[in-house]
């Protein structure tokens, strides 16, 4: 099995070459899964209320979740974005497409709501991908941003859902783990969700 940094430059280089029309047609089709996605969370915290929903914006050829995040928006459900606070820790900000104005650049050429937009802790959260695998494990860019944030919204007490988002092309039989990577409750990518735990 591949290295992390090994394996994590092959995948994105892989996605990389993925074209562009590819991309945009894979962006419109996981839209299109967000009653997969609500019902999901419904399943495993029976819970149907208004959720707020993190998702991501799109660097580089990361697959571009905006299409979906405004679908989930249109069914009343509040969005949030990452924003990077210091050089390890990241916070979650309200966001809402109306309001996009109120983006600020921030660190790795990621936009992110400006300070004042408030912070939240999200029910469901979208994260980007360089690579995952079967059982669940997740591939980043190698900061452990989400993996920090994650572990202390469950130190507070909160849970959220957690869904990986990209190209099926990234998917590897396995993905290299350290103890303190966060494992997805799914995988969302053009071919529908995969539903890790049930």
């Amino acid at each position: 099995m591949l290295q992390k940094p090994s394996q994590r430059r092959k995948k994105l280089a892989e996605r990389d070459n993925l074209s562009k029309l590819f991309r945009d047609e894979a962006a419109r089709k996981i839209a299109q899964y967000d009653d997969d996605l609500l019902e999901f969370y419904a399943q495993l915290r029976s819970n149907n209320r208004q959720l707020t929903i993190a998702g991501f914006w799109p660097i580089r050829s990361e697959i571009d979740v905006r299409w979906l995040l405004r679908a989930l928006e249109r069914r009343g459900h509040k969005l949030a974005l990452p924003a990077v606070i210091n050089k390890t820790n990241m916070v979650f900000r309200n966001f809402a497409f109306d309001r996009q104005t109120n983006l600020v650049p921030s660190d790795f050429g990621i936009k992110c709501p400006a300070s004042y937009c408030g912070e939240c802790e999200p029910d469901m959260i979208l994260l980007p991908l360089a690579a995952f695998d079967n059982l669940g494990h997740r591939l980043g860019y190698g900061g452990g941003y989400y993996d920090r944030a994650i572990a202390m919204m469950r130190e507070k007490g909160f849970d959220p859902l957690l869904i990986g988002v990209g190209f099926c092309a990234q998917s590897v039989d396995r993905v290299a783990t350290d103890v303190f990577d966060v494992a997805m409750d799914a995988i969302l990518t053009e071919l529908g969700l995969c539903r890790i735990h049930s």
